[in-house]
Order: C-alpha cells, then sequence, then structure tokens
C-alpha cells in the first residue's frame, strides 16, 4: 500500500541487488553489486535461482527466457 507505505511482502536480497526487473511470468530477477543474478517467486521471499557467474547484465527475450552477458563476453540463456 504506497499511501501507507507498507510492503505487501519484503524478498531478502543478500546480494545487495542494484537492478530489479520483472518478468512476464510475475517473477522478478535481480544483478547484484557483486554481479550475481538472482530469480525470485513474487510472493515467496526464497531464492529460486542463483548464478555464481559475474553478470554485467541481463534482459527479459520475447518467449520469457532470460539472456545474461558474462564477466566474459559470454551470453547465456536461462529459461
Amino acid at each position: 500500500d504506497i499511501q501507507k507505505e507498507q510492503s505487501l511482502y519484503s524478498i531478502k536480497d543478500s546480494n545487495h541487488s542494484e537492478k530489479i526487473y520483472e518478468l512476464s511470468n510475475g517473477y522478478i530477477f535481480c544483478i547484484s553489486y557483486y554481479n550475481m543474478l538472482s530469480i525470485y517467486e513474487p510472493t515467496k521471499s526464497v531464492i529460486s535461482f542463483k548464478n555464481a557467474k559475474k553478470i554485467k547484465d541481463a534482459i527479459e527475450l520475447v518467449d520469457g527466457k532470460i539472456a545474461v552477458t558474462e564477466e566474459y563476453g559470454s551470453v547465456m540463456i536461462y529459461n
């Protein structure tokens, strides 16, 4: 509730996320200060996926997959 300044629920991201995106399926993905990619279910405070590689950027593709660029120039595609 924005007027009451109360969140519906909180997700604790131990990686100190800087960028946050919403996927078309309702999931949330974040890129952290440490260049890690985390994907969360929106109503649960658990990590669904965490990539151990350093991520530079990520985007959602038209079919719902996520494309990420890694520190050594690789592009990875995730479901």
